[in-house]
C-alpha cells in the first residue's frame, strides 16, 4: 500500500520479528502408534483385572444382597395324624373284626386286677367306643389303631378305677362270648 498518505506500512520483517521473538515449545513428531498386538494384550489384561476385580466384590458382597426367607409361622398341625392316612389305615382292616371280643389290651398292664376286675376292665373295653372316630371299641382301637392317642389314656383311667374300686360298670355293658359260637 504503497501510495495511501498517513498509514505507514509496517515491513514484512516486523511481522515475522514479532510472532518469532514470542517463545513456543517447538512442536514435536506425533508418538508412533504401537503395534497392534501390544494394545490387544493390554486390553485382554485390563479387562481381566477388571472381571477377578467385580467377581471379588460381587462374592464379598453376595450375603448383603441375598434375599432373607421370612420366618415361618408354627405349622397347626403339628403332631396332628394326617386324617386321610388314618382313614386308610383303620378302613383296611377287615370290618368283622371290629366287633370280636379281645382278651389282652394292647399297651395296657393289667397285672394288678385280680380276675373278677380284669373280666369287669375287659368288659368296659370291648363295650365303649373309642372317641377317635375311628368305629373301634377301646380295645381293638388298642389293637388295630395303636396311633391312636385317646384310647391309652382313657384306658388306663379306667383300669385306675376299677383298681381303686370307684368304677361303677353301666348297664349295658356287652358280655365276653360264649365260646364255640
Amino acid at each position: 500500500m504503497a501510495g495511501v498518505e498517513g498509514k505507514a506500512e509496517a515491513p514484512e520483517s516486523d511481522w515475522a520479528t514479532c510472532f518469532s521473538s514470542r517463545s513456543f515449545p517447538p512442536m514435536s513428531e506425533p508418538a508412533a502408534p504401537p503395534p497392534p498386538q501390544a494394545t490387544g494384550i493390554r486390553r485382554l489384561a485390563v479387562l481381566l483385572v477388571v472381571t477377578v476385580l467385580v467377581a471379588a466384590a460381587l462374592v464379598a458382597t453376595r450375603d448383603r444382597f441375598s434375599p432373607t426367607p421370612p420366618a415361618s409361622a408354627p405349622d397347626p398341625l403339628k403332631g396332628v395324624e394326617d386324617p386321610v392316612a388314618r382313614a386308610l389305615r383303620t378302613a383296611a382292616v377287615d370290618t368283622t373284626r371290629r366287633t370280636q371280643w379281645l382278651d389282652e389290651v394292647e399297651g395296657v398292664d393289667v397285672s394288678a386286677l385280680d380276675g373278677t376286675q380284669r373280666e369287669l376292665f375287659l368288659r368296659v373295653a370291648n363295650s365303649q367306643r373309642c372317641a377317635c372316630d375311628c368305629g373301634y371299641t377301646l380295645a381293638e382301637c388298642r389293637a388295630f389303631d395303636p396311633a391312636c392317642s385317646l384310647s391309652t389314656p382313657r384306658l388306663e383311667s379306667m383300669r385306675d378305677s376299677v383298681v381303686a374300686g370307684t368304677f361303677r360298670a353301666p348297664a349295658g355293658l356287652r358280655e365276653r362270648p360264649v365260646a364255640g359260637r
